[in-house]
C-alpha cells in the first residue's frame, strides 16, 4: 500500500492554493507575479513559473483551476507525479519561448497551458495503451480527444477568443501560444518516455 505522501496530490493542491490565494490578494499582487516579456532583462525569472498561477478574473481562474486540479490530482494519485512535473516544466519553458517569438503579449496569466499539457499527456497514454493492447475503445477515445484539442486550438487561432472563458473582463485575451506549448511539451515527454524509459522498472514516470 502506497504511503500518503505518494498518493496525496501535494503539488496540485499547492499550486491550486497559490493560484487561489493570488487571486484573492488582488491586482497589485498579481502584477508582481504575472509573466512579463521583460522578465529576463529585469532578472525576474520567477515570473516564468508564477505567471501561470495568476489570472485575469475569477471566471478565468475557475475554468483553469477546475481542469488543472482534476487532471493534476489524477496524475499524482496514480503515482505519475514526476511525469506531471516534467510536462509542467516543459510547458513553462516553451510558453516563454512561444510568447517571445509571437511578440503579441507583454503580459501573460493562466493555468490553461499546464492544464492542456496534462490533458494531452492523458490522451497520449490512451492512444499508446490502445495500440499496445488492441483496445479499440481506448484508442478511439484518445484519437477523438486529440481532434477536440486540435479543434479548440484552431478555433482560438481563427477567432482570437477562448471557447470557455469570457474575454470581456479583467484584460483577458487568449494566448494560444501557451496552449501550443502545453500540447507540444506533453507530446515530447510522451515520445521521450516511449523511446528511453520503457526499460526502467518503475511506475513513477
Amino acid at each position: 500500500m502506497r504511503s500518503i505522501r505518494k498518493t496525496v496530490p501535494w503539488v496540485t493542491l499547492l499550486m491550486g492554493s497559490l493560484a487561489l490565494g493570488l487571486q484573492t490578494l488582488g491586482e497589485a499582487r498579481l502584477q508582481t507575479w504575472q509573466w512579463r516579456s521583460d522578465a529576463w532583462a529585469s532578472s525576474e525569472v520567477w515570473r516564468l513559473v508564477t505567471g501561470h498561477l495568476c489570472h485575469w478574473s475569477w471566471d478565468h481562474l475557475v475554468w483553469d483551476l477546475a481542469v488543472f486540479v482534476g487532471l493534476g490530482a489524477g496524475y499524482e494519485i496514480a503515482g505519475k507525479r514526476i511525469h506531471m512535473l516534467l510536462m509542467l516544466a516543459g510547458t513553462t519553458l516553451l510558453t516563454d519561448v512561444f510568447l517571445r517569438c509571437s511578440d503579441r503579449f507583454d503580459l501573460y496569466r493562466g493555468l490553461s497551458g499546464y492544464a492542456l499539457a496534462l490533458f494531452v499527456g492523458l490522451l497520449a497514454k490512451l492512444v499508446r495503451g490502445g495500440l499496445e493492447r488492441g483496445d479499440h475503445g481506448r484508442l478511439a477515445i484518445g484519437v477523438l480527444g486529440a481532434f477536440l484539442v486540435i479543434g479548440k486550438v484552431g478555433y482560438e487561432l481563427a477567432l482570437g477568443q477562448s471557447m470557455f472563458v469570457s474575454g470581456g473582463g479583467g484584460g483577458f485575451h487568449v494566448a494560444v501560444e501557451a496552449h501550443l506549448a502545453g500540447g507540444l511539451a506533453a507530446a515530447l515527454i510522451a515520445c521521450w518516455r516511449h523511446l528511453f524509459l520503457d526499460s526502467i522498472p518503475t511506475g513513477r514516470f
